[in-house]
């Protein structure tokens, strides 16, 4: 229900970045560069595979920059009970 989903939102981003940052670490201290993940890429699989991971990775941030916050936003209404019709138009 709500509670797991506001939970997720919560608990799994601490879990998420702690291994994220221990290997980004890792790899930075490996390749010194400061284009990070496509030189990996790049070096491993070559220099089209380097574009290609540097531009899904765009696309994904800027998609999930966008969604997360509203369905965090969705999910804590539903949990306060609100309806649609008392909320702000600006935050629906």
């Amino acid at each position: 229900g709500n509670f797991f989903a506001l939970l997720g939102f919560l608990v799994m981003p601490i879990i998420w970045s702690t291994a994220e940052a221990l290997m980004t670490a890792e790899m930075g201290t490996a390749y010194p560069e400061a284009s990070g993940g496509v030189a990996w890429v790049e070096e491993a699989f070559g220099p089209s595979w380097g574009w290609m991971s540097g531009y899904l990775g765009w696309i994904a941030g800027a998609t999930d920059n966008a969604i997360y916050p509203v369905l965090f936003l969705d999910y804590l209404l539903s949990a306060m009970h609100k309806s649609e019709d008392s909320v702000n138009p600006f935050l629906r």
